[in-house]
């Protein structure tokens, strides 16, 4: 197998993979880490099928989420969203600490198939520091449908953990 080096590619960043098989069933599966001298264990991210996929007037939860005020300790939470659909959809996440005390909403615009991810969405909502929170996920758009996790990462290490949203079922 040749390094990235030995091709030619030097992208750095983020981004989804699309798997269709044309018969029988495949599994994908990914693994991110953070590269440290000392070593780390990352996370394991499994493939999501389209029947797990967060559909118009459905909801989602995301939970056992965390954020530190302060940078070098605690955690931070990313969230992620990947749009299924071919046209433009709105995510809105409604993010709360475990007591169910509201904090904010964020509103996610994805174009057509788009993969976006809000890095420290606790920050970016002002919420100062949440050590057990959860977010609630949904799409305001007919027709649309996403997937969506978050990855809580250790500020010390940059160990991180995926959690997977799930729709609630009524």
């Amino acid at each position: 197998m040749l390094g990235s080096a030995a091709v030619g590619f030097t992208f750095s960043g983020s981004g989804t993979l699309r798997v269709t098989p044309y018969a029988g069933s495949v599994m994908a599966t990914a693994r991110t880490y953070n590269d440290q001298p000392t070593g780390t264990f990352g996370q394991f991210i499994p493939g999501q099928p389209e029947a797990e996929a967060i559909a118009y007037g459905q909801e989602a939860r995301l939970i056992q989420l965390s954020q530190s005020a302060m940078s070098g300790v605690g955690f931070r939470t990313n969230v992620g969203f990947v749009n299924l659909t071919g046209q433009a959809i709105e995510v809105e996440a409604k993010l709360h600490r475990c007591d169910g005390t509201y904090i904010a909403t964020r509103t996610v615009p994805l174009r057509a198939f788009e993969y976006v991810q809000v890095d420290a969405i606790f920050t970016k909502a002002g919420a100062g520091d949440v050590p057990d929170g959860f977010a609630v996920l949904r799409t305001t758009t007919p027709g649309g449908a996403f997937l969506a996790y978050a990855s809580v990462i250790d500020n010390r290490s940059g160990d991180p953990i995926y959690i997977p949203a799930r729709v609630v079922e009524p």
